[in-house]
């Protein structure tokens, strides 16, 4: 009597469908697909007992794949992962949400990530059971696996019961219509095939490789141009010191390599070169990059200039300015009516929480006073989790790309980060996960892709993304930005 007023839902069509066409007695009856629908159903075990029998019955077979692994006593993602990989494209996968019945073992969100990842790349169709959501780790983290699906633009099915929450035992149904009107920032996790178009170690008689790098095109000669830092394998950065330079007709390839475009010059106070970043602005080729220094609280961001993307010159003022932990890294794009560059360093540059500086200028020459852009919540001295930063918008919305993060691929994993504030970024904002180290955005003609390339990686790489073309026009919504320009 609690429930006189909620409406059932519509029946099971495949289950009708299925029903009459097993009590059809001609011999004659053809197929039209409710008979044997095709879909393989995976599920890990040990599981709830119900899913086989309802799956069964309407002629469905499900695969089964190790769930829990007894000896380590944990959820068993080596088997999982292998499961979704190995599974036939377009697959359903059948996984509860939360407080899993009966090990009582979840993925981790790291582990949630590379699930969601290996079935967006299967195209499989993921269907969520969530039961007990809250009693598990709370509202928000029980639904972390549902919400990411959600946020990478992934179809799913989602079936929600909290019966055991209130005591309540009954049925109804909802459909729900969630169209992206330009007020929904996107998912940028789907991402094609990675192809390898510059292997430096191609005429060479050791292995080499390229890790951050940089892409700019010379529109007068229509050539692309590759900017990158490298070495011999095995990895050695405190001893990189000179920037790979190739070249392109187009950004696909083929590459040919070109002599370094800058070498260390300790006479200037570098001792190493990292992570170049090269734009163009009123003629003028701009290089900024990370020139290091003997004081790991004080690395130094220098600026090169070229008018031919082959000799540069450096400021001869010397660096822009000091940063650290290991200041680097750094990325450069004009917001309203200012330039924003963009690094990795530490809220305290002796040392704390990794994060993702900004500074301000009005001509790429004169920053303004460091702020923060984002703060995560890994700490170290070293090497971080906010390296590589890139900044874009689309559609009103503000995406940071961060890496390596601290995933099951870590140093191939970048985090991708929404904001309504294109220097304001929360770690809670996260929208996506792509396996890339170095990251970089290129966008040709109506066509956006994401690079790759690091230690042991053998060269560079590029993958298409799916969404359409970035706007040109920034939206600009920090009133720092928008003050009317000098020049």
């Amino acid at each position: 009597m609690f429930f006189e007023s909620v409406q059932g839902g519509v029946p099971d069509v495949m289950y009708e469908l299925k029903k009459r066409a097993d009590e059809d007695s001609c011999v004659d009856k053809v197929d039209l697909g409710c008979m044997r629908p095709s879909p393989e159903i995976y599920v890990g075990v040990p599981t709830w007992g119900n899913y086989k029998p309802a799956f069964r019955l309407v002629g469905l077979d499900i695969h089964e794949y190790s769930y829990y692994d007894h000896e380590k006593r944990a959820f068993d993602i080596v088997a999982t992962l292998n499961a979704i990989r190995t599974a036939p494209q377009s697959s359903i996968f059948i996984l509860q949400g939360c407080c899993h019945n009966p090990t009582g073992q979840d993925p981790s969100p790291a582990e949630w990530d590379e699930i969601l990842s290996a079935l967006q790349a299967g195209k499989h169709l993921p269907v969520f059971d969530v039961a007990y959501q809250g009693l598990g780790n709370g509202l928000d983290e029980d639904a972390y696996a549902v919400r990411q699906c959600a946020a990478v633009g992934m179809e799913l099915l989602v079936c929600q019961s909290f019966s055991k929450n209130f005591g309540l035992y009954g049925c109804s149904s909802a459909e729900g219509d969630c169209p992206n009107d330009g007020t929904t920032p996107f998912g940028v996790t789907n991402v094609g095939n990675f192809t390898n178009i510059y292997d430096p170690s191609i005429g060479e008689a050791t292995r080499w490789y390229i890790n951050d790098h940089t892409f700019i095109r010379d529109d007068a000669t229509n050539t692309w141009h590759l900017f990158g830092i490298t070495h011999e394998e095995p990895a050695d950065p405190e001893n990189e010191h000179v920037f790979a330079h190739a070249t392109a007709p187009q950004l696909y390839g083929p590459w040919t390599k070109q002599p370094f475009a800058l070498t260390v010059d300790p006479g200037y106070g570098e001792t190493h070169l990292w992570a170049p970043y090269v734009l163009r602005h009123d003629g003028t080729y701009y290089m900024f990059y990370c020139g290091g220094g003997n004081d790991s609280s004080a690395y130094a961001i220098n600026l090169a200039t070229s008018r031919d993307l082959f000799n540069w010159k450096r400021r001869p003022a010397g660096p822009l300015f000091r940063d650290g932990v290991a200041a680097r890294d750094p990325f450069v794009t004009r917001i309203g009516n200012k330039w924003v560059i963009y690094y990795c360093a530490n809220d305290n540059p002796n040392g704390g929480h990794h994060t993702v500086m900004y500074r301000t200028s009005e001509d790429l020459v004169n920053w303004s006073d460091r702020k923060i852009a984002y703060t995560d919540p890994t700490v170290g001295t070293g090497a971080g989790t906010t390296e590589s930063p890139f900044v874009i918008e689309y559609r009103g919305h503000w995406y940071l790309f961060i890496g390596p993060r601290p995933t099951q691929d870590a140093y191939t994993g970048t985090d991708v980060f929404v904001s309504n504030d294109p220097l304001h970024f929360d770690v809670k904002d996260r929208v996506g996960h792509i396996r890339s180290h170095a990251l970089e955005v290129v966008t040709v003609g109506h066509e956006t892709f994401v690079s790759h390339s690091g230690w042991n990686q053998g060269g560079v790489y590029l993958a298409p993304v799916t969404w359409p073309p970035f706007k040109e026009q920034s939206r600009c919504p920090d009133p720092e930005l928008v003050h009317p320009s000098s020049h």
